[in-house]
């Protein structure tokens, strides 16, 4: 049960902002963190989690107010 999670290499900061929420020791629930590269083969960087059921953080980030974004 892990997902594969490719990124565009052109925003690397987007890449590097999700591996250091996942491998952080903040108190949400989060998937666990596996492992991170750069996949030559398809020219991507990569992130290998575990699948843990829900709605992604991305998907309700806009609905969090600022003091919960600051929180996390």
């Amino acid at each position: 049960d892990l997902i594969i999670k490719l990124f565009n290499t052109e925003n690397p900061k987007r890449f590097d902002t999700e591996v250091l929420m996942l491998k952080s020791e903040l108190p949400f629930l989060k998937p666990k963190f596996i492992a991170s590269g750069d996949a030559e083969l398809v020219g991507r960087h990569y992130i290998i989690m575990s699948y843990i059921p829900g709605t992604s953080l991305g998907r309700v980030w806009h609905k969090a107010t600022d003091p919960q974004r600051r929180c996390v």
